[in-house]
């Protein structure tokens, strides 16, 4: 019986022009954030609003990691950086001036965000915390996503209203807004 072990090695010059940017792409950078709403359902209860700064209360260190800190467009991509430069890379679509990006799960164009004027663009971006209880335990998720707009939305996202009655729920729906500049490198 043998084993046989491979390793390979990734770096910047593996895959040039397929996996990151050009040098011909546009660069957004990130100017403000905006909490729009911040939601909150208990088992049984009525949805209620709560008020922002409680946000990093129930998202803790995802609030913070879930901030954008630079779009870079080029070609039919999308690349979204985010704090200690993890970033995700998305196929893109523009209706007028309404971005949306491919969901390959779903095989679904998904609204994101829109451009606003000539040189910004919004950002949608909505985080969940859903905590359901059984006799087993706890189970509580953490989610996130750019397409989701309401509480309505993420409801049907996760399956109806009878599949959450016993979960509490909490959303948040936040716009980030970015400036475009071109790439500086230090």
């Amino acid at each position: 019986m043998s084993v046989t072990f491979v390793t390979t090695s990734c770096s910047d010059n593996d895959h040039p022009g397929t996996d990151r940017p050009m040098e011909d792409s546009t660069y957004y950078f990130s100017k403000s954030m905006n909490i729009i709403e911040l939601q909150s359902k208990l088992p049984n209860e009525e949805i209620k609003n709560l008020p922002p700064e409680d946000a990093e209360k129930y998202f803790g260190e995802r609030f913070q990691l879930s901030q954008a800190e630079k779009l870079i467009f080029w070609n039919d991509s999308l690349l979204i950086v985010k704090p200690g430069n993890l970033s995700s890379k998305y196929k893109l679509s523009w209706k007028k001036d309404d971005l949306y990006l491919y969901n390959d799960i779903t095989n679904t164009w998904e609204y994101c965000g829109k451009r606003n004027g000539e040189s910004a663009f919004i950002l949608n971006t909505g985080l969940y915390w859903i905590k359901g209880n059984n006799m087993n335990g706890t189970l509580s998720i953490l989610g996130q996503s750019y397409s989701l707009l309401s509480y309505e939305e993420l409801l049907e996202y996760l399956g109806g209203n009878s599949l959450n009655a016993n979960k509490q729920i909490v959303w948040l729906k936040m716009q980030y807004v970015f400036d475009q500049k071109p790439e500086v490198k230090l």
